[in-house]
């Protein structure tokens, strides 16, 4: 027999143990994906929105993962308040978000959105009397503990390669100038 060394014979072998072993991490990482209960961080996110903003935060829905290559985060019923005096009760209302994101740059800390879609969206922008835009908001995080502020809280290294808008409608009202004009995407 003989017993000499093919380079050939082992690099094929080589190959399909490296696609066994692929397979095997995408599929952990998809059971991984199925079982996760997103929506215990529902509160902690709505909490961490409001605190930032200053303004009354919500997600009516609840929050999903749609499993894949390139998995997708799904968000519906989404609110976000306006200041006091102004004449909608939400500056912002998102029926639906989807944020797709590349699995491979979450092992390295980044986060790769391929794809960020808004669906049903109500952005309502106003200046009151004074000129002061809803779109400034306080930094109501800055009253946090000094000790919360001292960990890294920093967000890693965000990219989004693609955004889109479907059924959108944007109004802007200046109270001041008595002035307003609204208009829709399809």
């Amino acid at each position: 027999k003989d017993h000499s060394f093919h380079f050939g014979d082992n690099m094929k072998l080589f190959i399909k143990i490296s696609a066994i072993g692929l397979v095997v991490i995408i599929l952990g990482v998809l059971a991984f994906l199925f079982t996760l209960d997103v929506n215990q961080y529902k509160p902690a996110l709505i909490e961490a929105v409001s605190d930032k903003t200053g303004r009354e935060f919500n997600i009516v829905g609840d929050i999903e993962i749609s499993p894949s290559l390139t998995p997708a985060i799904i968000l519906t019923g989404i609110s976000l308040g306006n200041v006091p005096g102004s004449s909608d009760a939400n500056m912002l209302e998102v029926g639906r978000i989807e944020a797709r994101v590349s699995l491979i740059p979450l092992f390295s800390g980044a986060i790769h959105v391929n794809e960020f879609i808004l669906h049903d969206t109500n952005i309502n922008l106003e200046k009151d009397s004074t000129g002061n835009g809803n779109w400034i908001f306080e930094d109501a995080s800055s009253t946090v503990d000094a000790e919360a502020d001292s960990g890294d809280n920093s967000l890693p290294p965000i990219t989004v390669e693609k955004i889109e808008i479907r059924n959108a409608r944007f109004a802007y009202r200046d109270q001041a100038a008595e002035t307003s004009s609204e208009f829709e995407i399809q």
